[in-house]
């Protein structure tokens, strides 16, 4: 019946409206949408891009950024799909202010396309299936908005992967929204706002999933509401890149 359909209506592409079988983007706009693949390379810490000066020690896993070395961030890996420019960002946009669905299945598109979080050997060999773990909202703004843009992720990524869909982490405290506060502000803002509910996720691979990475604050604050967890890492749709690196990347291509 699925197949009747698309021959009867073909789906449109989201962002060009040209016909896109049963994805909601065509080929050429899904190879088009900004990665962060290429020169300068992305941090496995932090997803941002940077020139690897040298090379790791035994057992130090990939390159990582100058700032990741100096202060290392809770989580193992961040999986970042997309740059946070146009049109990546109209698509997160959509799908977060006006609800707009089709968006947000555009995005889950780009990041099955692209490669999976890196799980950590230890993880990989473990039995235990990784948790997929939805970035909360405060009750309250979910209530107004709607939904929760990152479980509108979570719930295909879990399907596609076969891995658990968990939603017991939970936003316990109600803080002022984060779009213009700096990296420091954003810290103190989420402190104690994320808590663990229910059975603690004791030795558990976690992945957090959420649209858009920035200063990294939020994941920051989930990751210390997960102490019991084993390997904590993060697939996100689109990471945002301070304008002097997006610079320096344009001059470099």
């Amino acid at each position: 019946m699925r197949r009747a359909a698309d021959a009867l209506l073909p789906g449109r592409c989201v962002l060009c409206g040209d016909p896109s079988g049963p994805d909601p983007l065509c080929q050429p706009c899904l190879l088009g949408l900004p990665g962060l693949a290429g020169l300068p390379l992305g941090c496995p810490r932090c997803a941002l891009p940077f020139i690897p000066n040298g090379e790791s020690g035994p057992g130090e896993g990939p390159v990582r950024c100058g700032a990741c070395q100096r202060n290392p961030p809770p989580w193992a890996h961040v999986t970042a799909t997309l740059r946070y420019d146009f049109p990546a960002n109209r698509l997160v946009r959509a799908l977060k202010y006006r609800g707009d669905f089709a968006a947000g299945a555009a995005l889950v598109q780009a990041m099955l396309h692209g490669p999976g979080p890196e799980l950590p050997r230890e993880a990989t060999t473990d039995a235990a299936t990784p948790w997929i773990v939805p970035v909360p909202l405060h009750a309250w703004r979910e209530r107004r908005r709607g939904f929760n843009q990152a479980m509108e992720l979570a719930l295909p990524l879990a399907r596609a992967t076969g891995w658990q869909l968990v939603d017991r982490l939970k936003r316990v405290r109600r803080t002022p929204p984060q779009a213009r506060l700096d990296g420091q502000q954003r810290r103190r803002n989420l402190q104690g706002a994320f808590r663990w509910q229910g059975a603690p996720p004791s030795g558990q691979t976690i992945v957090l999933v959420d649209d858009v990475l920035t200063t990294g604050a939020t994941l920051e604050a989930c990751t210390r509401a997960l102490p019991d967890a084993g390997v904590v890492c993060a697939w996100v749709a689109a990471r945002a890149v301070p304008r002097d690196q997006s610079d320096r990347r344009a001059q470099r291509s």
